[in-house]
């Protein structure tokens, strides 16, 4: 059971979430409650700072790409959900691990090639 006074919007001892949330910051915080972690240790899995994952989850700061892919990556995260509110917040197969290594930018660059070799 979640401490209320780390987590959302608390009845009965419960977090309740109701429809479509207002923000990805509030999609955050639930990930980080349903996993059960202070937002210490969360943020810590995410390697960033306590004061950024706060300004994330109050919506003062954007979540960017990168850290977009690793909470779905890390937790399971659906990215739709993240992203939008639409559909199950969890799934096994979220995100691919090679999205987070190959940024969409880099995915795009042709390849180098090879110098031409004077005979």
């Amino acid at each position: 059971m979640l401490q209320a006074a780390a987590c959302g919007a608390m009845r009965g001892g419960v977090l309740e979430y109701t429809g479509k949330m207002e923000g990805m910051g509030v999609r955050v915080e639930r990930v980080r409650c349903e996993q059960n972690l202070s937002k210490t240790a969360f943020a810590r899995e995410l390697g960033i700072g306590v004061e950024e994952l706060d300004a994330i989850e109050r919506g003062t700061m954007p979540l960017s790409r990168d850290l977009t892919l690793l909470l779905c990556v890390v937790f399971a995260v659906n990215r739709l959900w993240l992203e939008s509110g639409e559909g199950e917040p969890f799934s096994a197969s979220a995100v691919s691990p090679q999205e987070t290594v190959q940024p969409e930018e880099e995915a795009r660059e042709p390849p180098i090639p090879p110098p031409r070799w004077r005979g």
